[in-house]
């Protein structure tokens, strides 16, 4: 009896530990002149939350989002799936359908402020059987909805990409319509519940779902190139945000803290060297191990170092 006791008043614990810090961040909504921005803020987390709102308005605004910057539009609207002292996930969907936007899910780290991948959240070999699972659950798809010639191509993007991922509480929802043609007439996502994969799970992975109450999110580091990135080019204190790579592309923003202007960068990113061109001059970086390093080049004028870090 005594043993049953201990254990119902360990699986109430576990209960609490899951669901008492929801709404750790306090949000308020910052108006721009089309649309607004969720700004998040907890008193114990001041870093993170910068380095959350810095990175969640450079990538839907294009710019930090200032109070009195009436200029700044929205292209996102947001929907705030978990909100806790473990992670922060929060889609963005676009205002305007019509518009070429992609729609964007991005987790976060509560206590780091960092970007979740699903990199972080698997083991290697977990990886390996959720691509499995992914194939296993569109493959009927591919041969009911595509034609011959496209199946391969198709089959071959599923192996290797995970596509788009939202974490919501107890689960992970994966799209992977991106690898379908447009027209495709099938919705291709997996909803799959953590407690039957748990076993796919990285410690990461058990911290950000509350599996084990002994992992401290403050020490998780984050393998995942999708981030934000502050240091210095040449003299100035700048940002750079980045997107999920889509095949070999790679995009985000780069943004002059001392100037408030913000550049949006598009480029090729090959064995870990990213080198991005426009009208605003040229960037070529290495991105490894946390740190992003090279040359920037602005329009008419000379190179400078670059040397940023998550």
């Amino acid at each position: 009896m005594k043993a049953l006791f201990l254990s119902l008043l360990t699986c109430l614990l576990s209960v609490f530990v899951l669901s008492a810090q929801e709404n750790y961040f306090k949000v308020t909504t910052l108006q721009l002149k089309d649309g607004s921005v969720p700004v998040f803020y907890h008193k114990k987390a001041k870093k993170a939350s910068k380095r959350i709102n810095d990175y969640l308005q450079l990538a839907t605004v294009g710019s930090l989002a200032e109070p009195h910057k009436d200029s700044l539009t929205c292209a996102y609207d947001y929907v705030i799936h978990q909100n806790n002292n473990r992670y922060l996930s929060v889609r963005c969907v676009p205002l305007d359908s019509s518009l070429a936007l992609p729609e964007k899910s991005i987790a976060f780290n509560a206590a780091t402020g960092q970007v979740i991948s699903l990199t972080d959240l698997f083991s290697i070999n977990g990886l390996a059987d959720l691509k499995k699972l992914i194939l296993r659950q569109h493959g009927d798809a591919v041969n009911q909805y595509l034609p011959a010639e496209q199946r391969e191509e198709v089959t071959k993007c599923l192996k290797n990409n995970l596509g788009i991922f939202t974490l919501k509480q107890g689960m992970i929802s994966i799209r992977s319509g991106a690898c379908f043609p447009a027209n495709t007439d099938y919705r291709a996502v997996l909803d799959m519940p953590v407690q039957p994969v748990q076993n796919l799970l990285s410690n990461y992975g058990f911290g950000v779902f509350g599996l084990n109450p002994d992992v401290k999110m403050k020490k998780m580091v984050t393998n995942s190139l999708p981030n934000l990135y502050s240091g210095k080019i040449g003299n100035d204190a700048v940002l750079l945000q980045l997107d999920p790579a889509v095949e070999k592309n790679l995009s985000g923003v780069l943004y002059n803290m001392n100037t408030g202007k913000a550049i949006p960068v598009q480029g090729t990113f090959r064995s870990n060297h990213f080198d991005a061109e426009g009208s605003w001059g040229k960037l070529s970086v290495v991105i490894s191990n946390g740190m992003v390093q090279g040359n920037y080049r602005p329009a008419g004028g000379r190179p400078q170092t670059v040397n940023l870090e998550k």
